[in-house]
């Protein structure tokens, strides 16, 4: 039978899906006492990702070579009713170089003008996964309920793209691409998983009322 869990699959199967991302990135790994969780580089101060995973979150790492970049504080935005947390990273941390996915920039937000994915529409999903995987993977989602207050619902896809999300990808970012430009639409919370590829990933979409303010006034972006 399929389980609730926040972020987490109960299959080893589906820690197995997606492919691996060039490292550097900015999809990084969120440092807390229990273990890490995932989260988006969106400007050189701040990373977005989950306020359930605010359990002594001390740094954050864009992977590969990279060292780890300290905490100073963590800001919920549990009051706005969505399942998000900025993080503060102390001292300035340059986008990852390189040309792959999530390489080269800062992770881009959409904002209010951007049109909310639609159900049928094929979303990524990105996290470091469970056990302290080296490097992140991508696993492509579709779609299937955009229209439920606050969360964006995703199904698995087949091919080489698909997966199911695990424990570590709590704070996943999810993206689409407007006219060729990714931006991040939504912050991974939870699954419910039987085994690949009989997985819903949930997120909360920045469209939530005061969250694209929110992440505005604090990080700037």
């Amino acid at each position: 039978m399929a389980a609730m869990i926040a972020g987490s699959a109960t299959s080893a199967d589906a820690t197995s899906g997606g492919v691996l991302q060039v490292t550097p990135s900015t999809v990084v790994k969120v440092n807390m006492v229990n273990g890490p969780c995932s989260g988006a580089l969106i400007a050189p101060h701040w990373a977005l990702t989950v306020a359930h995973c605010n359990k002594g979150i001390s740094s954050v790492s864009r992977g590969g070579n990279d060292v780890n970049h300290r905490v100073d504080e963590v800001f919920s935005g549990t009051s706005l009713g969505v399942d998000m947390a900025l993080v503060h990273i102390v001292d300035e941390v340059p986008p990852p170089e390189g040309t792959g996915m999530h390489q080269g920039h800062y992770m881009q937000v959409a904002n209010e003008n951007d049109e909310k994915p639609r159900a049928g529409a094929y979303d990524f999903i990105s996290g470091w996964g469970y056990g302290g995987q080296s490097v992140p993977r991508v696993i492509q989602a579709k779609v299937i309920d955009s229209g439920a207050a606050q969360t964006l619902a995703t199904g698995a896809v087949g091919g080489d793209l698909g997966g199911c999300t695990h424990s570590g990808d709590s704070g996943a970012p999810q993206t689409h691409y407007y006219d060729g430009v990714e931006k991040l639409v939504g912050v991974h919370w939870g699954a419910m998983v039987a085994s690949y590829p009989y997985c819903i990933q949930y997120a909360h979409h920045v469209w939530n009322p005061g969250v694209r303010d929110w992440i505005r006034r604090l990080a700037g972006v």
